[in-house]
């Protein structure tokens, strides 16, 4: 559904938490002080970074003249939300431990060139095109891998004569030569 597509369409700040979390529960981490602790990265550590994200977000829905603060959210999104039974329930209730909590997106932030590669890896993850053409790269990159092996192989048959040929050529000029003759040996004198 193309109404649907866009009120859940990541922002860049969005990219930006969703690729912190993927780092983080990817990353290997040796650490002798978090060693055997298994916070961050695992389960409890993303339940609190999603804590973090959904307290900001309401904490943004109530501050007055809240558009800049929604945006990072997605404003096609904060404006379904708005609209539905969830949302009215939640506004109409008194929330007093949200005056501690920071508004604005966790990830906001000025506009970098890591930004621009996040949105166009996401985009191109994301679309129809983008998975034919990611199909396409694996294939070729499977294919020039193969090739390579072969050529790879050949070539380094190639190669290995080569040397031997070399390396025996070289061998012969570094023999010694064979004693030099002084000129023509005597004959001697045959008497009958």
């Amino acid at each position: 559904d193309p109404e649907l597509r866009k009120i859940l369409s990541l922002t860049t700040a969005d990219l930006r938490f969703a690729d912190y979390l993927v780092k983080h529960v990817t990353e290997n981490r040796d650490d002798v002080f978090l060693d055997g602790t298994g916070w961050e990265g695992g389960d409890e550590w993303i339940r609190a970074q999603f804590t973090l994200y959904l307290h900001s977000l309401l904490s943004s829905a109530l501050q007055e003249d809240n558009e800049r603060l929604l945006a990072d959210y997605g404003a096609p999104f904060v404006s379904a939300w708005k609209i539905t039974h969830n949302y009215r329930v939640w506004f109409s209730n008194k929330h007093p431990g949200m005056t501690v909590i920071t508004p604005g997106h966790p990830f906001q932030g000025q506009y970098s060139v890591a930004d621009v590669k996040l949105r166009l890896s996401h985009s191109v993850q994301n679309s129809e095109r983008g998975k034919k053409i990611g199909n396409a790269m694996m294939t070729t990159s499977r294919s020039m891998v193969q090739t390579g092996k072969i050529v790879g192989q050949s070539v380094g048959g190639a190669l290995t004569s080569a040397k031997s040929a070399m390396s025996s050529w070289f061998s012969t000029l570094a023999q010694p030569a064979p004693p030099a003759s002084s000129g023509p040996e005597p004959v001697a004198e045959v008497k009958p």
